[in-house]
């Protein structure tokens, strides 16, 4: 449908048979709170209230005279369809009559109807019209600040004026349909968009597409909910505020940021829509001009800067954009000459409502360069990590390997030796079952335990039991209930099974005790568990620290490589005590 709207709206129209173009009118005017009339006289068309009396409301006469050859007459009433007039603009709320016939009233009652911002058509009863000249009246309901005033009218044939009236409809009305529902289907992926990424950029970019879809919401609205210079002090700073926001996206563009340029701006659209709101209510036009000025300026400075740095990089998307950025300025500033100080643009479509469609097109450019460098990140995150897990199996690997055999690889070679010597069979039998030991506990390390700290100590009693038993060792066992570990990892687990392994190896071997005490308490607070082997044998000489053996330093380098602390020293009254504290997060 808008298709087909904006293809009729450059087609041509029918042949013309009676048309003219009223370029010119009496004009007098009543000023608010005055009962005398000023007769202004003739004025040209396009004719603005603001230029002649600014700050003031009234009611403006206009009478326009329109001449009927005989044969223009008689084409018009052989043709029996009737004659219409049609205008770009006629603000701000408006009656009419022909040939003094009663008054035809279009918004006259109300107070808050935006007609100004809208092509008018109507039909004149051709019953009323006579041969030689007509007099055609308006009377309008003029307000400041609020574009009151008048364009140049067209009158003729019926079929002919509606063809050009409609053809100005849809350029006015498809097109403002189409940018809104385009800012509106930017605004909504940029904001999934953000969402996803969390970059900045597109929070702004979708403020931006929201706040310019809002502003294209005045041509559909014919009654504002509020009064009309609140209403039109929100769409002026709609524009302050896309600005702004313009000039924010193309900061972050920029590789070299430059804060002083973002709080200038920032606050100068803060006191922008101050000034804004404050001379809509007072009605005034001139230094709202003048401001509105001030704001191209801003823009042109962002716009000089966006364009120094795109000249000298190679990043397409800040050349586009900077590209878009000129574009809207000079179209915003034409649009600010031609409608406030020209006469061509008065009641004519705004050029800078396209702009965002080049911003959208850079915006869009720069969504799909996010996207392909996060999907290239994730492609070598996933490489990276397919890489770092392979390296991990591969070291996991190697390093049971070395477990294997540097443990049950010497017990095997051992037991070879005693079989080749024709040891004992109590021997071979010994150090077979300490081999075999060793391979269980190995196998041990590597089963799958869901950080349950409490299993692997009650896996390690269950593989030992058997040689205290053996030597008569009691073993006392005060393990409380423990947290699980998520980051217990096998390689964790076979450092705490060697560090105990070699408490327990010791006291079996040295410590001439009767007793074994072990004990594992979960520190709360202190995010800490404290495992303790204790024993009541002859003790320990604690000045060999200093100078440990091979078995302290392992039990130092694993308990290290734990990220976990240990400590020895004498239990009273006699005996020694081995403590490993495990923190975790």
């Amino acid at each position: 449908m808008l298709l087909y709207c904006l293809v009729c709206a450059f087609l041509p129209v029918q042949a013309e048979t009676f048309k003219t173009t009223l370029a010119e009118a009496n004009v007098s005017v009543q000023l608010k709170g005055q009962s005398d009339a000023i007769d202004l006289g003739a004025r040209k068309l396009p004719w603005k209230w603001d230029s002649e009396f600014p700050r003031k409301s009234g009611i403006g006469h206009f009478t326009f005279k329109v001449n009927l050859t005989d044969e223009s007459y008689a084409a018009l009433q052989a043709d029996g369809k009737g004659i219409a007039f049609s205008a770009l603009s006629i603000g701000n709320r408006y009656r009419f009559r022909l040939n003094s016939s009663s008054w035809q009233s279009v918004g006259w009652g109300e107070t808050t109807t935006q007609y100004r911002s809208k092509p008018r058509w109507h039909v004149l009863p051709i019953t009323q019209f006579k041969k030689g000249e007509n007099s055609l009246e308006f009377e309008l309901r003029l307000e400041p600040a609020n574009e009151a005033g008048f364009s140049k009218l067209e009158v003729g044939d019926l079929d002919l004026t509606f063809a050009e009236y409609q053809q100005i409809v849809n350029l006015h009305y498809s097109s403002s349909l189409l940018m809104l529902l385009i800012s509106l289907f930017i605004g909504f992926m940029t904001i999934i968009i953000w969402f996803i990424s969390k970059k900045r950029i597109f929070l702004l970019s979708a403020a931006a597409e929201i706040v310019f879809a809002l502003r294209q919401l005045s041509m559909f609205i014919e009654y504002p909910p509020i009064p009309t210079w609140l209403w039109n002090s929100f769409t002026a700073s709609s524009l302050a505020i896309y600005i702004w926001l313009m000039c924010e996206i193309s900061s972050l563009l920029l590789k070299r940021k430059a804060p002083i340029f973002s709080l200038i701006s920032k606050y100068y659209t803060v006191l922008s829509v101050i000034f804004i709101f404050t001379e809509s209510a007072r009605g005034a036009t001139f230094l709202f001009l003048f401001w509105l000025a001030s704001i191209f300026v801003m823009a042109a400075v962002h716009m000089g800067r966006l364009l120094w740095v795109a000249w000298h990089t190679v990043d397409l998307n800040i050349r586009i954009f900077a590209l878009a950025f000129v574009f809207a300025v000079i179209f915003g500033v034409y649009d600010y000459f031609s409608i406030h100080f020209g006469s061509a643009g008065f009641g004519h479509v705004r050029v800078s409502m396209f702009t965002p469609l080049l911003f959208n097109l850079s915006l869009a450019l720069i969504a799909i360069r996010h996207f392909m460098v996060v999907q290239k990140e994730s492609i070598r995150s996933q490489l990276d990590a397919g890489i770092q897990k392979e390296q991990a199996k591969h070291g996991e690997r190697q390093r049971i390997m070395t477990e294997l055999h540097d443990s049950v690889g010497s017990h095997l070679v051992g037991l070879l030796s005693l079989i080749k010597g024709g040891a004992a069979r109590k021997d071979i039998e010994s150090l077979t079952t300490d081999a075999l030991q060793e391979l269980r506990i190995a196998v041990d390390a590597i089963q799958p335990v869901n950080g349950n700290l409490a299993a692997v100590l009650a896996t390690l009693r269950h593989r030992l039991q058997p040689r205290l038993d053996a030597m008569n060792l009691k073993l006392i066992w005060e393990v409380d209930d423990l947290p699980k570990l998520q980051s217990l990892t096998p390689q964790g687990i076979q450092n705490i099974q060697r560090i105990l392994l070699e408490a327990f190896t010791n006291i079996m071997h040295h410590a001439k005790a009767t007793a074994i005490t072990v004990k594992a308490a979960h520190f709360f607070d202190q995010r800490l568990i404290k495992i303790s082997v204790c024993d009541n044998g002859d003790g320990f000489d604690m000045s060999k620290l200093d100078s440990p053996g091979q078995g302290i330093r392992n039990m130092r380098s694993r308990a290290e490589a734990l990220g976990a602390s240990i400590d020895f020293h004498q239990r009273q009254p006699n005996g020694t005590c081995i403590n490993l504290s495990i923190s975790y997060k």
